[in-house]
């Protein structure tokens, strides 16, 4: 998050930040804010638990993987197979504004 934040290219981006589990996803969504809010960011944060939400209009998609956790994703057919079976993880999809990404 710190690096999109810094970066230029992404002014004006949407980010969507999803998991499975609301509490998680509230507070990664407070850090994110923080990181934007410090950096002067013009970044737009919103966080969901639907994935098909969060992947809607993405430009392009991260996973992010926590080890160890006991809960798989509700992951669409297309990321499943295009993905390594993971534990749990937080999807980060963005919207970006630029055309250089």
């Amino acid at each position: 998050m710190a690096d999109l934040a810094r970066s230029a290219t992404f002014e004006g981006s949407s980010i969507t930040l999803m998991d499975i589990d609301a509490e998680v996803l509230g507070k990664v969504k407070r850090i994110a804010e923080r990181i934007v809010e410090s950096r002067k960011a013009e970044l737009k944060v919103d966080a969901t638990t639907d994935h098909e939400e969060a992947l809607k209009d993405a430009d392009f998609v991260t996973i992010t993987i926590g080890v160890g956790a006991s809960k798989p994703p509700n992951l669409t057919e297309s990321l499943r197979k295009n993905t390594a079976c993971i534990s749990r993880g937080l999807i980060l999809s963005v919207q970006a504004v630029s055309q250089d990404v």
